[in-house]
């Protein structure tokens, strides 16, 4: 939504935009908020009979896991900013913008829409 929001007030390859942020996803799952990480760290948990209890230090803090996500922090915008296309081709109009413009497309589902409240 803040993607769609952004994407009206200045002018932005929507496209792009809407990957970059999904990109942050990423980074997002190595980091504090690991949830299988932090699983395996609590006391009781459901396969700590099988593996035991794995400390955060192990895998959340470990060298190898952090030097992958500064590597993703790093390499991620980089990688978006080059795929910004020129001026002539971006596309600055949202999906459904696009979809709603073509009128067969729009009168179905806007006939799908009337048919459902009624």
């Amino acid at each position: 939504m803040f993607a769609k929001e952004l994407a009206r007030l200045i002018r932005v390859d929507y496209r792009l935009l809407v990957a970059s942020a999904y990109s942050g996803f990423v980074v997002w799952h190595g980091g504090l908020a690991g949830s299988i990480p932090l699983t395996i760290a609590t006391e009781g948990h459901f396969t700590a009979d099988q593996i035991g209890v794995i400390s955060t230090g192990s895998t959340i803090f470990a060298f190898f896991n952090l030097a992958i996500v500064v590597c993703l922090f790093i390499s991620i915008p980089l990688v978006n900013r080059m795929m910004l296309p020129d001026e002539k081709i971006a596309s600055t109009s949202t999906p459904a913008c696009s979809m709603m413009s073509q009128s067969r497309l729009g009168a179905l589902l806007g006939q799908q829409n009337a048919l459902r409240t009624a």
